[in-house]
């Protein structure tokens, strides 16, 4: 069994050999309002030399809506899912309207499913909304003020202690209980400050 995670918190999970890819976005656009995307000219050509058949007909204008963003998710989930992949649970959207999910190939279904129906509808949309819904620094500093406070309140840091690095690599219920609350609070799965 292979199991595939992805979305914002984008790493890609394969069990055996065990491979694990953690990607980054730069969050520079050229923005926004509250429901629309504006493209730059060099994101607007890459989109359009690097975008799947399923994609180019809502990237070609040089906009990206919400409603643009998760119809391409919608298109290759059902890819998967045809293609027999499962998503388990089912995809979530976080607080800054982006999808996280984890999907679950078995038996006979080739695990390239999953590369060829991203390809096809979402890769170029996913890494232009990543960028657009990405955390300013400030969200991120304010994510970090939050956890702090809640790990000084639990009694797992002192007020003195500038990191938590410890506590990552042997988690408490506490320290797990701050992060996931933060990352609720902050829309910000997989960051931990």
């Amino acid at each position: 069994m292979d199991i595939i995670g992805s979305g914002p918190r984008i790493f890609l999970f394969v069990i055996a050999p065990t491979l694990v890819v953690l990607m980054a976005c730069n969050s520079e656009s050229q923005a926004i309002s509250e429901d629309v995307y504006y493209l730059s000219d060099s994101e607007l050509t890459e989109a359009l030399e690097s975008g799947g058949e399923g994609e180019l007909e809502f990237l070609e204008d040089g906009e990206l809506s919400f409603a643009e963003y998760q119809n391409a998710f919608l298109q290759f989930q059902h890819c998967v899912e045809t293609g027999g992949g499962e998503f388990v649970p089912r995809p979530t959207l976080t607080a800054r309207r982006e999808y996280t999910w984890d999907i679950i190939i078995t038996g006979a279904v080739p695990p390239t499913i999953v590369k060829t129906c991203r390809e096809r509808y979402f890769t170029s949309t996913q890494h232009l909304w990543s960028r657009f819904v990405a955390p300013s620094q400030e969200d991120l500093e304010l994510a970090r003020s939050y956890l702090r406070q809640c790990l000084t309140e639990a009694g797992e840091i002192t007020e003195t202690e500038s990191s938590w690095d410890r506590l990552v690599s042997n988690p408490s219920d506490q320290f797990l209980d701050c992060v996931e609350a933060m990352q609720e609070e902050f829309g910000l799965p997989g960051f931990v400050g």
